[in-house]
C-alpha cells in the first residue's frame, strides 16, 4: 500500500517532491509492520496494567502521593492500551472490499471520540508523570520542612490529578469539537454487488481531522494544534531537568534523609533511593514516548501548507506509537525491578492467595483430616 499525496506541493521542486514520495512510501511500509507490533504490545499492556493497577490499589500501597500518582498513570495506560486493542481488532474485522458500504455516521462518530479519549489519556498520563517527578524532587529537597509534608500525602495527589484531568478534558473537548464530518460523496453499490435493495445508497463521511486541507485555513485550530504539540514537548523537556535536579539534590541530602527516616521510622535511606530510581526510570520512558510526537505536531503546523509533509507526520506518529505502548507496559516492570515495597506487596498478595487456597477445607466432610494435616505442613 502506498501513500497517495495531494497535489498541493507548490513551492517544492521536483527533486524534493520525489524524495518526499519515496520517504512517504517507505514510512507506509514500516507503518504496516509497526501497527502489528503495537497491537501485540497493547495486548500485553492491557494484561500487565490490570495486574499493575491491582497491586497499586492494595492498602499497603495507597499510603503516599507517589503511589497514588502511579495509580492515575496506570489507569490512563490501561485505557490507552484497551482502546488501541479495540481499534486494531476493528480494523482487522472491517471488510474493505468494493461491495462493503461505507461506515455510518454513528460509527464514524464513535471512532472520532475513541481517538479523542486516547489523546486525552495520553496527555493526562504524561502530566501525572511530570508531577510525580516534581513531587519527588520537592519531598527530597524539603525533607525537614513540615510545610511540605502535604506533598507526601495521598490527598495532594488526588487534588492535582483532578485538576489536571479537568484541564486536559477541556483541551480535548475544545480541540475535537471543532472538527466535523462532511459528506464527501454518495456511495452506490457496484453492479456486480448483490444483496442490496433497489436504488440503495449511503453517504460517505470524512472527518476534517483526516484531511489537513480542511483545517489548514482555520487559524484557531492550527494555533491549538501547535500549543497541544508544545504541551506534549514540555513534559519531555521537564523530565530530564527534574531528574537531574533530583539526583543532585539526593546526593546533597543524605544526612537529611537519614534524619527524616529516624524521625518517621517508616522509610529508610535505601527506600528513598529506590523511590528516586523508580521516578527516574519512568521519566526516561516518558521522554521516549512524548518528545518525538510533540515535535511532529509542531512541524505539521509549521508545514501545514504541504499536505505531503503532514501525511508523512501522521505516518511517523503511527510508527512511534510503539514507544507509547512500551511506555505504558514497562512501568510495572520498573516497579518490580526497583521498588522493594512493590515486590513485597506482590509477594503478600500471592502468599495470601496461596494460603486461602490451601486452608479452604470443608471440616464436615469425612476423610479430610489427613489432607488438612498435610496441607498445614506444606505452609
Amino acid at each position: 500500500m502506498k501513500i497517495v499525496f495531494p497535489l498541493d506541493v507548490e513551492g517544492l521542486d521536483e527533486s524534493t517532491i520525489n524524495n518526499l514520495m519515496s520517504i512517504g512510501n517507505s514510512i507506509s511500509k514500516i507503518k504496516e509492520s509497526s501497527l502489528n507490533i503495537f497491537f501485540v504490545l497493547s495486548c500485553v499492556g492491557v494484561v500487565v496494567n490490570i495486574f499493575h493497577l491491582f497491586i497499586l490499589t492494595r492498602k499497603s500501597m495507597v499510603n503516599n502521593s507517589i503511589h497514588v500518582m502511579m495509580i492515575g498513570i496506570s489507569v490512563c495506560d490501561l485505557l490507552l492500551m484497551s482502546l488501541g486493542v479495540y481499534g486494531h481488532f476493528d480494523f482487522l474485522l472491517r471488510n474493505n472490499d468494493e461491495c462493503s458500504p461505507p461506515q455510518s455516521y454513528v460509527y464514524k462518530l464513535f471512532e472520532f471520540w475513541r481517538k479523542a479519549l486516547q489523546d486525552h489519556s495520553r496527555r493526562v498520563s504524561a502530566w501525572y508523570g511530570v508531577m510525580m517527578a516534581l513531587m519527588r524532587l520537592l519531598i527530597v529537597k524539603f525533607v525537614l520542612n513540615p510545610k511540605f509534608d502535604i506533598l507526601s500525602k495521598p490527598l495532594f495527589s488526588y487534588i492535582f490529578m483532578s485538576v489536571a484531568f479537568i484541564v486536559s478534558s477541556g483541551m480535548t473537548l475544545y480541540f475535537w469539537v471543532c472538527f466535523e464530518y462532511i459528506t464527501m460523496e454518495i456511495w452506490n453499490p457496484p453492479k456486480q454487488c448483490t444483496g442490496f435493495p433497489p436504488n440503495f445508497s449511503m453517504p460517505r463521511y470524512k472527518s476534517s481531522l483526516e484531511d489537513i486541507s480542511l483545517i489548514k485555513h482555520r487559524a484557531d485550530l492550527l494555533i491549538f494544534v501547535f500549543i497541544d504539540g508544545f504541551f506534549k514537548i514540555i513534559p519531555a523537556i521537564m523530565f530530564p531537568i527534574i531528574t537531574f535536579l533530583l539526583i543532585k539534590q539526593l546526593r546533597a541530602a543524605n544526612s537529611k534523609r537519614r534524619q527524616i527516616s529516624q524521625r518517621n521510622g517508616s522509610e529508610n535511606s535505601n527506600a528513598t533511593d529506590q523511590t528516586t530510581k523508580l521516578v527516574t526510570l519512568m521519566a526516561v520512558t516518558f521522554i521516549a514516548a512524548e518528545l518525538p510526537n510533540g515535535t511532529i505536531y509542531i512541524i505539521q503546523v509549521v508545514m501545514s501548507d504541504y499536505a505531503a509533509i503532514v501525511k508523512i507526520g501522521f505516518g511517523l506518529i503511527d510508527i512511534l506509537a510503539i514507544f507509547v505502548a512500551l511506555n505504558a507496559t514497562i512501568h510495572c516492570l520498573i516497579c518490580l525491578t526497583v521498588s522493594s515495597h512493590y515486590r513485597k506487596t506482590v509477594k503478600d498478595v500471592f502468599k495470601c492467595c496461596r494460603k486461602n487456597s490451601i486452608t479452604k477445607i470443608e471440616p464436615t466432610v469425612p476423610g479430610k483430616s489427613f489432607t488438612m494435616v498435610k496441607q498445614k505442613a506444606m505452609e
